[in-house]
């Protein structure tokens, strides 16, 4: 009888999604709401003013892609972008809602980050993701003249499957070489992997050095990251959430927004 009960309220609760949406937008006006039905409830975008405005006026321009399965009845994905604020730490900027993670649904989300950004395209932006083809290509639609960096975890993991890259010291010089200030200094690592494994060196040679390697980052992006750990901290950040219903699970998170950015204002 709870399960039974349960599950009725996780489905009632989608088909007040845009009630919800609505009401968003209506208290906090210059905030974007977006639902999509096909035809039954698909995707639910969402982005506050506050974020915006503070991603705007007081953010690095580096957001970081990612997204994190939800364990509720109905499953799906949680999709977020993430900022780094001025004092280096995270700035959630929107979020979203969807089935499953393709080609569609990251593009749509692409194109509402755009819409209510007012996001002027001869301004500098880069992506932070880890490298998944949906996503490159969605930036590549809907954003053609951002950037891309790959987060260093992801490649390292994807390296260390390889059996004959799987070595830690291999490793360790991957990411030495990674977080190299200067060209000198990582060509200098990169000879030394090549010594241990050339097979390893061409591998690493193969990806545009520029999205992976911090010397030759865009230096007008202000940030030497080489990772997405702003986007995994939100991800942990909602962890115990996670298999809430969809309307008190956007509860949760606006309200642990609010707060966040309410202490940040304080301090």
């Amino acid at each position: 009888m709870v399960l039974k009960t349960l599950s009725s309220d996780h489905k009632s609760l989608f088909a007040q999604i845009r009630k919800y949406g609505n009401i968003l937008v209506e208290m906090n006006p210059g905030s974007m709401a977006k639902v999509h039905v096909n035809p039954m409830f698909e995707r639910f975008f969402l982005c506050f003013h506050a974020m915006q405005i503070g991603f705007l006026k007081g953010c690095k321009p580096l957001i970081g892609l990612d997204g994190c399965h939800l364990s509720s009845e109905f499953g799906g994905v949680l999709l977020s972008a993430i900022a780094i604020d001025a004092n280096g730490g995270i700035f959630p900027l929107a979020y979203c809602v969807y089935e499953s993670e393709n080609i569609d649904s990251w593009s749509w989300f692409l194109e509402l980050l755009h819409r209510a950004l007012k996001w002027n395209n001869d301004r500098h932006l880069c992506f932070m993701s880890d490298r998944q083809k949906e996503v490159l290509k969605a930036i590549k639609n809907e954003w053609p003249k951002a950037g891309n960096r790959y987060c260093l975890r992801h490649i390292s993991t994807n390296f260390n499957a390889n059996s004959k890259c799987s070595s830690l010291d291999i490793n360790w010089k991957l990411w030495k070489a990674a977080k190299e200030g200067n060209e000198v200094g990582f060509k200098q690592v990169m000879e030394r992997i090549k010594g241990v494994s050339v097979e390893a060196y061409q591998l690493l040679m193969n990806i545009p050095i520029d999205i992976w390697a911090r010397h030759r980052f865009d230096t007008r992006i202000k940030s030497d990251h080489v990772t997405n750990n702003i986007s995994e901290c939100f991800n942990r950040w909602i962890k115990d959430d996670r298999d809430k219903p969809i309307l008190t699970l956007m509860g949760i998170i606006r309200r642990k927004v609010m707060v966040r950015f309410s202490e940040k204002w304080v301090l």
